[in-house]
């Protein structure tokens, strides 16, 4: 069925779908308007060609799980599921109005204290994720969304746990033993060994990996193909941010750089040690990172001014999220949508599936 053949239909007896906001490689949403109580939804559909693969079923359902599980104001909300006429599987979530990040990043690099903001928010819907036993495993610029509040501010919302590890699931029963999954730019080392115990690490690992695209215009490692980045993350360190922005600051330059280590045991060992120092960073206080001597604030950390607390969190606190700055800088082969371009070669920004054949 044609994704626009489904406007104008109504779901379950009460959600009408109203008009299409946007496709995946999994799903089609739409903006849905339950008529019982007049509250408009975003709707998440399983798309005809995919609704008939158990495998892939499962993994809808198991997104729309973990967002239920975890319940923090920084994970995007879902509320019901259930099924359509013809027995695609679809999900109600909290309509977000703003752009993902991926988006926001067309207009070029951030202002360092927005990059910190966006990933303070980031790491700590993962702590808490993580907490819950669940690990994201494809954290990247499209699968974070940035969200205006009623009150003016803008907040982050991270999207798709569809590919999401559960501490107690049965992961052979969703992926193939030895299989790789996630987006190879964002992808931690780990991930491309196929280790058995990918844990909160990877996520750090992607999270620095966004973090230093929003602060430089690029991402880590510069490659076409997924198995040239499996190739470049397993062996190869990640460039210093400084050496690419001078004018970012030693200490948050020392924080990225530990989260993009290649062993994971010598990253931060949690999102809440790399949002704390993060935390610390933004209040221009000393930062300490574990197994390095203390990085000393940079007089252009600090911030003024009020701070809005994230509810949830006890020892970080949530800054107001601005818009990235339009200021020219270098593009360097980013693509230009988050969709996989046509033909078999696997595109690095896309989420992926395949054997274990890194060499």
């Amino acid at each position: 069925m044609d994704p626009k053949d489904r406007v104008g239909s109504l779901l379950a007896g009460k959600y009408r779908l109203e008009s299409l906001l946007g496709t995946g490689g999994m799903g089609t949403v739409y903006e849905g308007l339950h008529e019982g109580v007049g509250k408009r939804f975003a709707i998440k559909v399983l798309r005809s060609e995919a609704f008939h693969d158990e495998p892939t079923r499962a993994r809808f359902r198991k997104e729309a799980q973990a967002a239920a599980k975890i319940e923090h104001p920084n994970v995007v909300a879902v509320f019901d599921v259930g099924e359509t006429d013809d027995a695609a599987p679809f999900m109600v979530m909290e309509l977000l109005r703003g752009q993902s990040l991926f988006e926001a990043l067309e207009a070029g690099r951030m202002a360092p204290e927005q990059a910190v903001d966006v990933a303070i928010e980031m790491l700590s819907a993962l702590d808490c994720a993580h907490k819950a036993g669940i690990v994201h495993r494809d954290i990247k610029p499209a699968n974070v969304f940035l969200t205006k509040a009623a009150d003016g501010t803008n907040h982050v919302k991270v999207l798709d746990f569809g590919v999401a590890k559960f501490a107690e699931a049965d992961e052979a029963s969703l992926t193939q033993s030895g299989a790789i999954v996630g987006t190879p730019l964002y992808m931690a080392p780990e991930q491309f060994l196929a280790e058995k115990e990918v844990d909160g690490r990877a996520d750090v690992w992607a999270v620095g990996a966004t973090l230093f695209q929003m602060l430089t215009d690029r991402p880590v490692h510069l490659t076409t193909s997924a198995t040239a980045a499996a190739a470049k993350v397993v062996s190869e360190r990640a460039p210093r941010v400084k050496s690419l922005r001078e004018e970012i600051p030693e200490d948050l330059d020392a924080i990225v750089a530990k989260a993009l280590e290649i062993k994971k045991d010598d990253r931060f060992a949690s999102a809440r040690e790399m949002m704390e120092a993060l935390d610390r960073h933004r209040m221009g206080v000393e930062v300490t990172l574990p197994g390095a001597p203390s990085t000393p604030p940079n007089a252009s950390s600090r911030r003024s001014g009020s701070r809005v607390s994230s509810p949830g969190r006890e020892s970080s606190a949530s800054g107001r999220i601005s818009n990235p700055s339009s200021s020219p800088s270098s593009r360097e082969t980013l693509p230009s949508s988050p969709t996989s371009r046509s033909g078999d070669e696997r595109a690095p920004w896309q989420t992926v599936t395949w054997k274990n054949d890194v060499p």
